[in-house]
């Protein structure tokens, strides 16, 4: 009988505490991975946003050293429709957001395109991208995923965006940015 009560005592197995304090430190462990891995997931989804912009600013300004005139494309659909150019941009490359990103898209590859330019009309601002007929800068935005939905777009400039006229072949132009449709 002894000997049995020795046995029982020997093999007793895990405390419940012992138990609680294995499962807490898994759960601290686990909450660290998943915070970090949001994070390089984060890094990763800007650094894609960032690529894609990126590839579109470089066929802008092929686009714009091709074109005879030296003007940049005045909509995203010049860069993707003629396969035989230099500047040509595969469609999948991109998906071109007709409507200012407010929120955090749902692919890393949405961009959003501006035409800054100015219209034949003198003196005329231009009151859409479709009335720009002298593309003098672009704006590509993409979503900065790295701080999290408050984030807005980041944009790369070429061109000239800034300026409210430009004056070419002697003629002065009003000049705008606008948000390309198509």
């Amino acid at each position: 009988m002894k000997k049995l009560m020795q046995t029982n005592k020997n093999n007793r197995g895990f405390t419940i505490v012992e138990l609680l304090v294995v499962i807490v430190v898994i759960g601290i462990l686990a909450s660290i991975t998943i915070v970090s891995y949001t994070g390089v997931t984060n890094k990763a989804n800007k650094a894609a946003a960032q690529t894609t912009a990126d590839s579109v600013v470089s066929k802008a300004q092929v686009f714009a050293t091709e074109d005879v005139s030296n003007y940049y494309p005045t909509t995203y659909n010049a860069l993707t429709t003629d396969s035989t150019k230099t500047y040509f941009l595969p469609a999948a490359t991109a998906t071109l957001m007709t409507t200012a990103m407010s929120t955090k898209p749902t692919n890393t590859n949405s961009i959003n395109l501006m035409v800054c330019g100015a219209t034949n009309v003198a003196a005329t601002a231009p009151t859409s991208a479709a009335l720009i007929t002298k593309a003098l800068g672009l704006r590509v935005g993409y979503w900065d995923f790295s701080n999290g939905s408050a984030s807005a777009p980041t944009y790369e400039d070429i061109g000239n965006i800034t300026t409210p006229s430009v004056t070419l072949g002697g003629t002065a132009y009003a000049t705008a940015c606008w948000l390309a449709q198509s």
